[in-house]
């Protein structure tokens, strides 16, 4: 390990030396609800005749299946991308 990284990794702040209850203390995160965020998955189903996707309790109509799914799939990920990021910062 380089001398930048072993400095930026063994700051008196960093996760390694606080361990992850007194980090998200220090730094005002949850870091449960950050892995679950990274986690989620989008189930997709179809509803008559439309792309529906779920993502964290909320329903997204993703497109007609007239369309096909390779559009409904991109726009599916675009969106879970987009809610787990939040103002360019992840929530």
């Amino acid at each position: 390990m380089t001398a930048f990284v072993w400095s930026w990794h063994r700051t008196d702040d960093s996760y390694h030396r606080l361990r992850s209850r007194k980090f998200a203390q220090k730094h005002n995160r949850n870091i449960r609800a950050i892995i679950l965020k990274l986690n989620a998955k989008p189930t997709m189903r179809v509803e008559a005749g439309w792309f529906v996707t779920y993502l964290e309790g909320q329903r997204y109509v993703l497109g007609h299946t007239d369309a096909g799914i390779r559009p409904a799939v991109r726009e599916a990920l675009q969106l879970c991308s987009e809610v787990r990021m939040c103002g360019g910062r992840l929530i």
